[in-house]
């Protein structure tokens, strides 16, 4: 994810997680909690609306009491797309 982490492009880091997590499936490992991945790599983004936005995301799934794995990684990714495009048609 490091190699993520020094760009702001959203849906580089998708290409890059979804093909990452899916070898490690295809390998038998498990992945604990790939939410948890996607939110932490979120936040690294130098966009504060983009982070804010995350924020409040994240903030949601953890006071969900009803929702251990309410929401889905490719959830959180769509979520994520539609605001960065919605960011860069403002744009930002």
């Amino acid at each position: 994810m490091q190699k993520w982490c020094s760009s702001t492009d959203i849906l580089e880091f998708h290409l890059y997680f979804s093909t990452n997590y899916n070898q490690l499936l295809g390998r038998g490992e498990a992945v604990d909690s790939p939410v948890h991945l996607v939110f932490k790599a979120y936040k690294a983004v130098q966009d504060s609306v983009f982070v804010r936005y995350i924020i409040q995301k994240e903030e949601v799934y953890f006071e969900d009491k009803n929702g251990a794995g309410a929401l889905t990684y490719e959830e959180l990714i769509a979520m994520a797309t539609n605001m960065h495009n919605a960011l860069i048609a403002q744009g930002r």
